[in-house]
């Protein structure tokens, strides 16, 4: 694949600290930005939004808090309303102190009106925003970030071209990547349309590409793990299969929720949430990185409905015999990263400041 290649000029204003994070480290070079060193680490995070991540966090136990808070933005802000979002999400983050560090997961899309402007972000036309977002990446968040670039890539609702959305993925990627504090997702959805669910249609430099990343909600997007004896869905199956091939690729599960089924008392806990940790968890993929939506989907107000989000039912696991379950699984097993100090977690994935 052709790539494009351009100079962004990052103006590194800061002036007492210096964050940088290193990625072909260890096993001869293979791991990436803000993978974790060892395959058998899982990041554990939730969102979608800061009231939610933070009544999730009280909920989960002293040793198990997640330590990646998932959260929204566009492409195309102002340069003021960059700042001020970075800005934020630097906020939020710090609220939960370095002895249990967060750090951001940013689903960063570039479609207006259900039609993606990625042809434009091709063609370079959004340049200045994209050497805006690393201006203040570098200036304002003092902690690395995980950043899905146009997240759910293929997806119909995103509307982003099989023709433009590589070139702007990675052009996006060239300059976030000048940061060195940011680790690259591409983003798949097994939800899209049948003339949409092929990703090699919306392949990227995989030298731009840190982290392969998945949703997993329910039907067609439902977990996964055939050799675990959770049949699943066939598209998930099949994308996780060639993505995994290379055993030191790291994947991300960029959203998950128990879209239809919800997580209040009397659910079914083999219905998704034991389908769902024994896919993160099966030896035969390399999940390194997990992201609950703990939101009550049947809540109408904003931010929090949208009409297509009619009949998910509500995810929150605080108070519920399903949440007293989940909690007690993601402290035992396979390792789960959960929030600790900052300079341990910065030894794991190879940052420094």
């Amino acid at each position: 694949m052709k790539t494009v290649i351009f100079v962004f000029l990052l103006m590194f204003t800061h002036s007492t600290w210096t964050l940088t994070c290193k990625d072909y480290r260890g096993q001869g070079g293979a791991f990436r930005m803000l993978q974790p060193d060892d395959m058998n680490y899982i990041m554990h995070g939730a969102g979608q939004d800061f009231n939610s991540f933070k009544a999730y966090w009280e909920y989960m136990p002293a040793d198990s808090k997640p330590m990646v808070y998932m959260t929204y933005t566009s492409l195309d802000l102002s340069l003021s309303a960059i700042q001020s979002y970075i800005q934020q999400v630097e906020s939020e983050c710090a609220y939960f102190g370095n002895d249990t560090f967060v750090i951001p997961q940013i689903g960063m899309g570039f479609t207006s009106g259900g039609k993606g402007y990625d042809d434009r972000v091709a063609a370079g036309e959004l340049d200045s925003n994209i050497t805006a977002w690393a201006q203040a990446i570098t200036k304002y968040l003092h902690r690395p970030a995980l950043i899905r670039i146009g997240y759910e890539f293929n997806g119909q609702w995103n509307n982003y071209s099989k023709k433009y959305y590589g070139k702007a993925f990675n052009r996006i990627a060239a300059g976030l990547r000048e940061t060195e504090q940011v680790g690259t997702v591409w983003d798949y959805s097994a939800d899209a349309e049948q003339d949409r669910l092929d990703w090699h249609d919306f392949l990227v430099d995989p030298k731009l590409m840190d982290w392969a990343g998945i949703n997993i909600f329910s039907g067609a997007s439902e977990p996964t793990a055939p050799s675990q004896g959770v049949p699943g869905s066939k598209a998930v199956e099949l994308f996780l299969e060639e993505i995994c091939d290379n055993p030191f690729q790291a994947v991300m599960v960029g959203e998950s929720t128990p879209r239809g089924s919800g997580a209040q008392n009397g659910t079914d806990w083999n219905k998704w949430f034991g389908p769902y940790l024994t896919m993160i968890t099966d030896g035969d993929y390399n999940f390194q990185n997990f992201n609950y939506i703990n939101w009550d989907w049947n809540n109408k107000s904003a931010p929090y409905y949208r009409k297509e989000w009619d009949g998910w039912g509500n995810g929150q696991i605080q108070g519920t015999a399903i949440g007293n379950q989940y909690r007690q699984a993601l402290t035992s097993g396979r390792k789960y990263l959960h929030a600790q100090s900052r300079d341990e977690l910065y030894k794991i994935i190879g940052c420094t400041d």
